[in-house]
Order: structure tokens, then C-alpha cells, then sequence
């Protein structure tokens, strides 16, 4: 990332994309309906530069915030335990629908144009379109998932035929297959729910000093 981007120290760029699927038969329907009002899997992603995906959480329907779905992650988890342990120096890039936190940087909103803040929250928007490019093309390989054709399974069944789809799709960047397509339907034009964040102050300082050190 910071080869590409000149952005420092990250390990990848998370997103949430909707997979579509049939309405389940289950009490728990309501769970599957996102905010544009069609059923779907809310599938965390965290992609390289080079669009392998490094990690995957197809567990929660379309109305579980980003937010959530990161915060019920193994990789939530895995990050969690090691800044607890007391490393440092890496983290995750995400939009405002993420918690800002020691382990995960996003956006200043509002930053004033020119300003420091201004140039972090650039270089921070770029190297974040990896993740949809990468979302992009693997919704170009593998066409079930998109909007248009909905996967008519229950939701647990779906989210094993998404898994399996990275899977294939790291495969095919491994080996440097061509993507047939990058579908661009699937960057979302609203802008995300952003996630307040509540006593993070450490974050906050390390946001705060990576703007000083690499952008002012």
C-alpha cells in the first residue's frame, strides 16, 4: 500500500458489500433486509493492493451495520489481542461506517481543502479503492453474487457459496488470471452510516500523528 498509495503501515482495505439473496424462510427475515429495502448477506472484505482478499465475514444479513460485522469478526479479534499486547505501526483503512480505532484508520470528514487533514483523508481515499476494485472483481468472476441475480439459498448456505468464491478468486490472482470484467454496479452511491466513535482517544492520538508526521 504505501509503494502505491504513500500511505503508511497498512495491512489492507476493508469494505462491506451485499451479496442478494432470496427471502429467507425464517422468523428472522427482517434481519436480511438492508437499508434499500432488498434482502441481502452484508459480507465484510479486506483486500490487498494487489486484490487478494485476506479475509471474509459472510455471517450477518443486509440490516447488520459495517460496524458490526467487523466488531463480530476473527480478524476484529486477532487485531484486538495483538494492540493489547502492545503492537503498534499497522492497521486497517476504512470509510466512516467504520469505529475509528488503534487498528483502523478513516476519514477526516469535513477536513478543511489544503489542510493536513485534507491530504491524509486524499491518500486515504485512494488507497481505500482497492477494496472496491477488488469487490468489483470478484463480482465480475463470479456473477451470482451480484444484485441481479440473488442467490436462492438459505443464508447459511449462502454464505459458504460466498466463501467459497474468495476462495476461487484468490486463486485466480494467485495464478494471474485475467478478471473477466470489474462490475462497477456494485459501488454504493449513498454515502455509508457513519459509526461515532466513543472513547478513543488512542486512535485518535495515532490519527493525529500520522497526519503530523506524513502530511503536514
Amino acid at each position: 500500500f504505501f509503494e502505491k498509495t504513500g500511505f503508511p503501515g497498512v495491512i489492507g482495505a476493508i469494505d462491506g458489500s451485499h451479496i442478494a439473496i432470496f427471502p429467507p424462510q425464517t422468523e428472522r427475515e427482517h434481519l436480511f433486509i438492508n437499508r434499500k429495502l432488498y434482502h441481502s448477506l452484508n459480507v465484510m472484505l479486506v483486500s490487498s493492493y494487489s486484490n487478494e482478499i485476506l479475509a471474509v465475514n459472510a455471517m450477518h444479513g443486509g440490516r447488520t451495520h459495517d460496524s458490526r460485522v467487523f466488531r463480530s469478526s476473527r480478524l476484529f479479534h486477532h487485531l484486538e489481542r495483538r494492540q493489547e499486547a502492545g503492537e503498534r505501526g499497522s492497521w486497517l483503512i476504512g470509510d466512516s461506517a467504520y469505529p475509528l480505532m488503534p487498528f483502523l484508520l478513516k476519514p477526516i470528514l469535513n477536513a478543511p481543502m489544503g489542510s493536513p487533514e485534507f491530504r491524509y483523508t486524499q491518500h486515504i481515499t485512494t488507497a481505500r479503492c482497492a477494496v472496491e476494485r477488488c469487490i468489483g472483481i470478484l463480482k465480475g468472476r463470479w456473477r451470482c453474487l451480484r444484485k441481479e441475480r440473488a442467490l436462492h439459498y438459505q443464508p447459511e448456505f449462502a454464505a459458504h457459496i460466498v466463501n467459497a468464491c474468495c476462495v476461487l478468486h484468490n486463486i485466480a490472482v494467485k495464478w494471474r488470471i485475467p478478471p473477466n470484467e470489474i462490475y462497477l454496479e456494485d459501488i454504493d452511491q449513498e454515502a455509508p452510516i457513519p459509526c461515532n466513535d466513543v472513547n478513543e482517544n488512542d486512535a485518535e492520538q495515532i490519527r493525529r500523528n500520522i497526519v503530523r508526521w506524513y502530511f503536514e
